[in-house]
């Protein structure tokens, strides 16, 4: 089904229901200006369902309405999609590489990829595999291995767990048992919580953040795909957008990574990303209206500066 759109922008554009990938398995929503589009389409991804916010439908109709195509898509296993050829083995940046082909054979030769949370994932590891990307932005990309400091915190409450049994509570009784348990139960706690030191430009270089924490080795809790994939776009030169609310946890994350104490980027070759952060709000989910609205004003503004001319 083919729906006729009209923006206050000028560009008239087409709404039609889609499926691609193998198999057919992706639902997306194809949108397409009329008269002789941009040379750029954009892919989204803001949601794991486009039905849970209408945040993809507004972006996508606001870019369609300037004149670019736009396709957003349902993930694997969600929504109108179905969970692919193999379940197992398929990544979520999958779903991206499909929605580029897909544009591809409507000629579409390079893309602007979009996504949030797990969908930044995925847009990020998309654009390492993919040749023609022409901007990549990320909302509230998860930059911490989480994995990582969940085994961390496990690991500590299983030693707290144990510290605390019965047996451990009766020696107590004995003064010299009691000192040598606190103290080796400190070093041990220690040994649990203690991240490698640093040395580099830890005193030359001074966080901007006051309230950030000064954790002398905060790289090791990052996600070392996530700096590899950002290391190899960045590098490439792609413009590359990270964009947060204030009251996300990412965006305390990503301007310690760039800007504070380990300020030095995963990037060899000097380039930055653009960080940017809306204030008193959280992006995450886009639950709010003015969550969205702030967040397509960015996109709108970043996608039409004059480096994409």
């Amino acid at each position: 089904m083919t729906a006729e759109r009209s923006s206050p922008t000028g560009h008239e554009f087409s709404e039609d229901a889609v499926f691609f990938g193998h198999g057919n398995a992706l639902f997306g929503i194809l949108n397409t200006p009329s008269g002789e589009p941009a040379p750029v389409g954009v892919i989204l991804s803001l949601t794991l369902d486009m039905s849970e916010s209408p945040v993809s439908a507004r972006l996508a109709r606001s870019l369609a309405g300037r004149g670019f195509v736009t396709l957003r898509f349902d993930e694997t296993g969600h929504g109108e999609s179905g969970e692919g050829r193999n379940k197992t083995g398929r990544n979520r940046a999958d779903d991206f590489l499909d929605a580029a082909r897909f544009l591809e054979v409507r000629s579409v030769n390079s893309v602007i990829l979009i996504g949030a949370a797990s969908g930044a994932r995925a847009a990020l590891a998309a654009a390492v595999a993919l040749p023609y990307v022409e901007g990549l932005a990320c909302v509230v990309l998860p930059v911490v291995d989480t994995a990582r400091k969940v085994a961390e915190s496990v690991g500590l409450r299983e030693y707290l767990r144990r510290a605390l049994g019965p047996d451990a509570i009766h020696k107590l009784a004995d003064p010299e048992r009691r000192r040598r348990y606190f103290g080796l139960a400190r070093a041990k706690v220690r040994s649990l919580t203690r991240r490698r030191p640093s040395p580099s430009n830890r005193e030359t270089v001074a966080d901007p953040d006051p309230s950030a924490d000064h954790n002398p080795d905060w790289r090791s809790t990052a996600d070392p795909r996530v700096l590899d994939h950002l290391s190899s776009v960045i590098d490439r030169g792609v413009p590359t957008l990270l964009v947060n609310g204030s009251n996300d946890p990412q965006d305390r994350h990503l301007r310690r990574l760039f800007r504070g104490s380990q300020a030095s980027p995963p990037a060899a070759g000097g380039n930055q990303p653009d960080l940017v952060t809306v204030d008193h709000i959280a992006l995450k989910g886009f639950r709010s209206v003015a969550a969205q609205d702030q967040f397509i004003d960015v996109i709108l503004e970043w996608i039409g500066s004059d480096r994409r001319d």
